[in-house]
């Protein structure tokens, strides 16, 4: 079994458990969550204060994997992301200021935004969305169930 390893400070990898080692890693060290994609693909989330990046990270020969591809988001505190093999969309979610979004996911590369939505009101009420689940977004602070446009 391999496990995908992110957090704060360290570097992002993938870590095999029979062999009690990691077996990749990523050469970059702000990944703090990390989900699956589609065909041995895989996604990180950079999390900042005022903006976060994704990073693609692809399947080479030999076990290896390489960074495809990465966009900047613009809201802060990119705290988790999830993939929808079936509708190839990532989304994520902004804990520091409230912004859920998704994003299109093409063979080696990222496509537009599809939706970017700041919820709780604008600066004088800030949402605190923590996950998504695909199709839908859990705010966490308001304890309500949003759905994204696909």
């Amino acid at each position: 079994m391999k496990l995908l390893i992110s957090g704060y400070g360290g570097e992002a990898g993938i870590y095999s458990l029979s062999e009690g080692r990691f077996v990749w890693r990523s050469g970059i060290t702000d990944i703090s969550f990390m989900c699956e994609g589609g065909d041995g693909a895989f996604f990180g989330a950079g999390e900042y204060d005022d903006h976060g990046y994704v990073y693609m990270f692809v399947p080479e020969a030999g076990g290896s994997f390489r960074l495809a591809d990465t966009v900047r988001i613009p809201g802060g505190a990119l705290c988790h992301i999830a993939y929808s093999r079936r509708h190839k969309i990532l989304t994520g979610a902004c804990y520091a200021s409230g912004e859920v979004f998704s994003l299109e996911v093409k063979a080696e590369r990222f496509g537009e935004m599809k939706n970017y939505i700041r919820q709780g009101g604008g600066d004088a009420v800030v949402s605190r969305a923590h996950c998504t689940v695909f199709q839908w977004i859990w705010d966490c602070s308001t304890q309500t169930l949003l759905t994204l446009k696909m």
